[in-house]
């Protein structure tokens, strides 16, 4: 009987030993996460404030003409016309500021987009 509650003390201080460790572990996943998603709204919420830059604008992303279609607070669509046909690029907010976005003001016609 002596050894089953050694047995049983020595369980208990194992759970306490652990408990702090795993509520840590887990305390720290959550918190990159929401640095991570914070992140990403910040730089959504930015780039869908700036006005220079809006849905149906035509523009240049990485040397490919394209149409935003819509600028979300996560993610912004691209329409783009290529060889392949027609196709939407869905790139997140936080990936824009790697991107070389130029806005068409006017084209070799003379139309002017928006």
């Amino acid at each position: 009987m002596i050894e089953l509650a050694n047995v049983n003390q020595l369980s208990i201080d194992f759970v306490e030993l652990i408990a702090p460790l795993l509520a840590l572990t887990v305390s720290i996943g959550i918190g990159l996460w929401l640095k991570d998603a914070m992140d990403a709204l910040v730089k959504g919420l930015t780039f869908r404030a700036d006005t220079a830059i809006e849905e149906g604008c035509t523009v240049y992303i990485d040397g490919q003409r394209a149409t935003i279609i819509k600028i979300g607070i996560f993610k912004t669509t691209f329409q783009i016309q290529n060889g392949k046909g027609t196709t939407w690029r869905f790139v997140p907010n936080k990936r824009i500021e790697f991107l070389r976005i130029e806005k068409v003001i006017t084209e070799n016609e003379g139309t002017t987009e928006h």
